[in-house]
């Protein structure tokens, strides 16, 4: 008997940043580079507040997922984010990642990323067993190759502030890779509840 092959797309859920401070990250990438570090860099119009990585999703299910988003958006309001500080995953002597953090609305961010991770849940996909830390991805490091340079900048920067903006969307974004990196494109977007005036 012949099965049907599910069509799959590479899907996350995000909330996007604006453009004003995805140009900050590109300043920040030429004050980092000159480390000479061995980074592969994200670039800065690529970047995001990462909610949860759905990984391979059926188009099958992009109905219920744009319900799923809905759901979670009508229990939250909009927020300021304000992106700063500079800092890697998992640590200092060997980073992977390197990041921006978020101070004010992390604990919003964090609200809602559980809330997208419940209704998520229901459609089959499993929730992150780490714990949430938002944050924006600037590079990963592929090799210590002068890791102790790329150190020494990072921490000449580690009070870097990007901007602060309001969050009051989230995105279901599809991602395509390809030798020259990922492309983005965003499936829909559900409209966090507006305070009321």
């Amino acid at each position: 008997m012949e099965t049907s092959k599910v069509e799959m797309i590479r899907a996350f859920i995000a909330v996007q940043i604006p453009e004003e401070i995805k140009d900050r990250f590109g300043e920040i990438q030429r004050r980092l580079k000159p480390s000479g570090a061995d980074v592969r860099w994200v670039k800065p119009g690529n970047t995001h507040v990462t909610l949860q990585f759905l990984g391979n999703t059926p188009v099958e299910k992009l109905d219920q997922l744009k319900s799923a988003l809905g759901l979670a958006a009508a229990s939250h309001s909009g927020f300021e984010v304000s992106i700063e500080g500079l800092g890697v995953f998992p640590n200092e002597r060997r980073p992977r990642v390197l990041w921006i953090g978020v101070s004010q609305g992390a604990d919003s961010l964090g609200a809602l990323q559980s809330s997208v991770s419940r209704e998520t849940k229901k459609l089959g996909f499993k929730p992150e067993r780490r714990g949430y830390s938002p944050h924006i991805t600037l590079g990963r490091v592929k090799s210590p190759k002068n890791v102790e340079k790329l150190m020494r900048l990072l921490d000449a920067d580690r009070e870097f502030l990007a901007g602060t903006f309001r969050a009051g969307e989230i995105h279901l974004i599809r991602s395509v890779l390809s030798s020259e990196g990922a492309t983005y494109s965003t499936l829909f977007s559900s409209e966090l509840q507006s305070v009321p005036s």
